[in-house]
């Protein structure tokens, strides 16, 4: 897999029961495991993160989760992340602040992308990702701009998101196979921009207090279901 294809696959990686969803947090013990799978748009499966909580700070007012996931193919075998067997696992860091949460940080899953160390690549990065309120409320959220800059040698390649239109649409109850979650769903716009390539998509995500994201649907453009990603197995070690 080259080097611009690796990158965009990780950036493209789309990532229990409630009684109620008036707020969000996230519960989590160094050891809990869960498993998202996801679907192409005919309902088969197209990969399988097997993920576990392996470490948890506390970094000022926020506290800061360690994620390491397996990535596997809709055989259960092994995705290989640079080309080379055995490297199918990354980590990244949720980070749960006084009054908002980042699933994604794409910062530290870059930092952990296995890289052949024959090959001299630096990963900068720019702007904001997108947060998701401790406390939400039903109306719009602000928009986010978010750069990720790859440099090997000669070449420098930019991969710019910016996510538009986001907001916080409302409440609902998600059924996956793992059970019954009530969510707040949030929806927002996003494009990709890659040297001349630019892809637009449109994504909403079910969010579960306590769990984090149970559901996530990607969109073309035009609002039609691409791919899918559910919460399909939840262990905590204190239960």
């Amino acid at each position: 897999m080259n080097r611009a294809k690796l990158v965009i696959t990780l950036l493209l990686l789309p990532i229990y029961l409630s009684v109620t969803a008036q707020s969000l947090n996230i519960g989590w013990n160094i050891g809990d495991s869960f498993v998202h799978t996801s679907f192409d748009n005919k309902g088969r499966v197209k990969q399988i993160n097997n993920s576990t909580v392996s470490d948890i700070v506390v970094d000022g007012d926020k506290m800061v989760y360690t994620v390491t996931t397996s990535v596997f193919d809709n055989a259960g075998r092994p995705i290989s992340l640079d080309g080379q067997k055995g490297a199918n696992a990354l980590s990244h860091k949720v980070c749960v602040g006084s009054n908002s949460i980042l699933f994604v940080d794409m910062a530290s899953l870059f930092q952990n992308i296995p890289i052949p160390k024959d090959e001299n690549i630096t990963i900068s990065e720019s702007g904001e990702l997108p947060e998701v309120p401790r406390y939400p409320t039903i109306g719009a959220l602000p928009d986010r701009e978010y750069t990720i800059s790859v440099a090997s040698g000669k070449m420098d390649m930019p991969i710019k998101f910016s996510y538009t239109k986001r907001a916080v649409s409302g409440q609902e109850v998600v059924k996956t196979s793992c059970g019954e979650f009530f969510c707040w769903k949030v929806t927002e716009r996003m494009k990709v921009s890659v040297l001349f390539v630019k892809k637009n998509f449109i994504c909403t995500t079910w969010f579960a207090d306590g769990i984090g994201i149970v559901k996530q649907e990607i969109a073309d453009g035009s609002g039609k279901v691409t791919s899918s990603d559910c919460l399909t197995e939840f262990k905590s070690v204190n239960k």
